[in-house]
């Protein structure tokens, strides 16, 4: 192949003067790897989630970066997806679909059930989701660290109510102590009222967080020491972040972009930037938390996912799941999560027209290195579609979890390379297009960087006078 714009790639490339950015990316990012040059027919893909989330500004953002000529999307709206019965619905090869408030998850399943198309997220999930015992229990069974916790169940229906006794440093729940601070979160994911208890050997009271609310995200209350006497709950002993959450961001297993933030717990206010948006840095995943990202992915089967990082002292925990997720401001992101979506869609429901990964996309190692691996590639189904209901279902469970020391050595090493920070790749497209197709990709070394010093130095005999 040639090039045009003088950039020595051995693809072709396309230089187009006065644009923006994304316009560029759109022009030449899949040139290089489409198989055929007849045109492609349109990839339907479907948005079936409510207003709010499906106009947002990250999601017009990222559908807006999808090829026109690949693509033909159709938005559902409220209107059909409260109203219309199923069988009314579009018909479409590809739907992104996803859990928000008021959404008939029942009747979108009986859809999905109907119409069989590729699914990115999986609907069925997110049951799971909303429930933070149920996310607890597959944490756990993913080997996750999780602070010390214990459920209070007060369901209707449960014949033995849970006994919670309260002393001034700790709580007493069904046997199990928990120690002062402690935080209560309610076990419905969608409720964000979660309260910190403080002993009072250090003053006692406690803090409420709540979804933020102009410059406010929590409030302490000097003067309210008892636990919540109604509902269920998970307590859990609080644990010190240094002042910081970390947001990661998932498209597919091998992408994650990753965030820091104030956190609410230190004084309640949020730093906002000029646009009115709540400050955040960017933040380099260590190995094991890359890891945990790929195994989020696959154990929730959420190829974009949404979870939350407590850092303490070395030690990283999981302290919440949250599905289907965007970044609120990243042109970088966008760009990444939309060519990531094209090739994973196109792969799935267009796979003659794959012929390799864009080379457009970072360069990073081959995800299975070894002979093991590769032979597990090769067994694999040709397409990606772990989460649509076209082939079974490739995510982990607890019976497929490493068992030897040596094969979760193996699996951390094959996200040693992949930095998943805020403005880099940590497993771009190519990466995810040879764990589900079973591609050798051989690596072009494109230059070498060297700093170099002399190593021994004789001191200069000298005296320095003012």
């Amino acid at each position: 192949m040639r090039s045009i714009c003088g950039c020595r790639s051995r693809t072709l490339c396309i230089q187009i003067p006065n644009q923006q950015p994304a316009n560029m990316f759109k022009a030449f990012q899949f040139l290089p790897w489409m198989k055929s040059k007849k045109p492609m027919k349109k990839i339907t893909l479907g948005i079936c989630a409510m207003d709010k989330k499906a106009q947002s500004k990250p999601m017009r953002e990222i559908l807006s970066r999808l090829p026109a000529e690949l693509f033909e999307i159709v938005m559902y709206g409220d209107e059909l997806i409260l109203n219309a019965p199923v069988e009314e619905w579009p018909v479409v090869e590809v739907l992104i679909t996803f859990y928000s408030t008021k959404f008939p998850t029942e009747k979108a399943l009986e859809y999905i059930k109907l119409r069989n198309p590729f699914l990115v997220n999986d609907l069925e999930m997110s049951f799971t989701l909303r429930d933070r015992r149920k996310v607890y229990e597959i944490l756990l069974g993913l080997g996750f660290a999780l602070p010390h916790h214990v459920y209070c169940n007060r369901e209707p229906g449960v014949e033995d109510p849970n006994v919670v006794e309260e002393f001034d440093e700790y709580i007493v729940v069904n046997g199990v102590q928990v120690n002062k601070p402690l935080v209560e979160k309610p076990v419905n994911a969608e409720d964000h009222n979660i309260y910190i208890y403080y002993p009072m050997s250090a003053g006692g009271g406690s803090k409420r967080l709540f979804r933020k609310v102009k410059d406010r995200s929590s409030e302490f209350y000097p003067n309210i020491n008892e636990v919540r006497r109604e509902g269920s709950f998970i307590y859990e002993e609080f644990v010190i972040t240094q002042g910081t959450d970390v947001k990661v961001y998932t498209v597919g297993p091998d992408y994650g972009h990753a965030e820091a933030r104030k956190s609410p717990v230190v004084d309640g206010r949020v730093k906002r930037d000029s646009d009115g948006l709540e400050v955040r840095y960017p933040v380099i995943l260590s190995p094991e938390e890359k890891i945990m990202a790929r195994k989020i992915v696959r154990a929730f089967k959420q190829t974009v996912c949404g979870f939350d990082i407590l850092r303490v002292q070395g030690t990283s925990y999981c302290c919440d799941v949250n599905g289907f997720s965007f970044v609120k401001n990243s042109r970088k992101y966008y760009d990444d999560a939309s060519q990531i979506l094209t090739e994973l869609m196109i792969g799935a429901v267009r796979p003659d027209y794959l012929l390799q990964p864009s080379t457009q996309a970072p360069l990073i190692r081959t995800l299975f290195s070894g002979s093991a691996a590769r032979q597990k590639d090769r067994n694999a189904p040709t397409s990606y579609t772990p989460y649509g209901a076209r082939t079974p279902s490739t995510s982990l469970s607890a019976s497929s979890l490493p068992a030897s020391k040596k094969e979760v050595n193996d699996d951390r090493a094959t996200l040693g390379d992949v930095d998943m920070s805020m403005h880099s790749v940590e497993s771009s497209a190519t990466t995810s297009n040879n764990w589900r197709r079973g591609v050798d990709h051989q690596e072009e070394l494109r230059c070498v960087i060297a700093i170099v010093r002399h190593a021994d130095r004789t001191p200069k005999q000298k005296m320095k006078i003012k």
